[in-house]
């Protein structure tokens, strides 16, 4: 009696633990439109099919995991391999195929002393220009592998471990099915209330460091930069899409990012050209974003920015 009892925990235990990996590893592949390029993100991800007109992103993808969060950004542009070409990155530099068929890629990841990672992949094809971002409190979680190395362009890996084992059940859907999450088209309809907003200015004083960022929470998620409007500037994907106009140069200052989705007090501790202070200020209230979330709600965060512009 005793043995059949220990035989049942064990297949219990088993059943168990594959019934969390399966659920853990609950993954969907995402794959363009034109088939040039598919990503796998957990099944859970947000989506943003709203095209934005200051910097010609088309589609925003956002997957978030165990502290990970995972982006795949899509922009219009015209001849994205020169585009990316002429941007400096640092780090890896590299073509994948030829000809018209083939892709530019960059790449630049970064480290603090274990405590963060962030992993960016600039993908330009003739016609196309892609951004694969992944942040994660370290380095050694599985997700950052996973999604990386489910990167592939016209099928085939851009990195590969012959080493690796694939432990993920996949679903699959194009992006030409994707429609804007209710969650995200709230937060780009929510109307600005300007009533208890305090703007602050404090350039004497320095700006704070970044506080470390909690991972156990999903940070807050910008889906309009600030920007000006009627201005113009080079776009920068999957960096800092923001810009301070033709008149430009730099600024910093903190946002508070309020849980019901407005724009809580800002402060500013320098801008390079104060005649732009009033419009960088309203460009700043017009930033549209989703809460950062904390066991199963949201919660007020902050937000330091350093804007640079084109010409700076």
């Amino acid at each position: 009696m005793e043995k059949i009892s220990l035989i049942f925990s064990f297949i219990l235990f088993v059943f168990v633990f594959n019934g969390v990996a399966q659920e853990k590893y609950d993954w969907t592949r995402i794959e363009s439109e034109n088939k040039e390029i598919s990503v796998s993100l957990p099944s859970n991800f947000l989506v943003d099919a709203v095209k934005k007109d200051y910097d010609n992103q088309r589609l925003r993808i956002i997957g978030f995991q165990n502290g990970v969060q995972m982006e795949l950004l899509i922009y219009d542009m015209e001849n994205p391999k020169k585009y990316l070409q002429q941007l400096k990155v640092d780090g890896e530099s590299k073509k994948i195929g030829s000809g018209d068929d083939g892709f530019t890629l960059k790449r630049t990841s970064s480290k603090d002393d274990g405590k963060y990672f962030a992993d960016t992949i600039l993908l330009a094809s003739k016609n196309n220009f892609y951004c694969f971002i992944v942040t994660a409190e370290t380095a050694d979680k599985s997700e950052i592998s996973q999604f990386l190395y489910s990167i592939k362009a016209r099928g085939k890996s851009i990195f590969v471990d012959k080493n690796r084992a694939n432990t993920v059940t996949e679903k699959f859907v194009s992006t030409g099915e994707l429609k804007t999450s209710p969650e995200v088209s709230a937060a780009l309809n929510q109307t600005a209330d300007d009533s208890s907003r305090k703007v602050n200015y404090e350039f004497k004083k320095v700006a704070p460091d970044k506080d470390a960022d909690d991972f156990s929470i999903r940070a807050p998620i910008i889906l309009v930069e600030p920007h000006i409007s009627g201005k113009s500037s080079a776009v920068r994907p999957g960096f800092n899409a923001s810009w301070l106009g033709q008149n430009s140069g730099a600024a910093t200052f903190k946002v508070k990012l309020l849980s019901n989705g407005q724009i809580g007090d800002i402060t500013v501790f320098s801008i390079s050209d104060r005649r732009i202070l009033y419009e960088l200020v309203e460009a700043v209230k017009r930033v549209k974003f989703l809460p950062a979330v904390k066991n199963g709600k949201t919660v007020d965060s902050e937000w330091t920015v350093n804007l640079k512009g084109e010409n700076y």
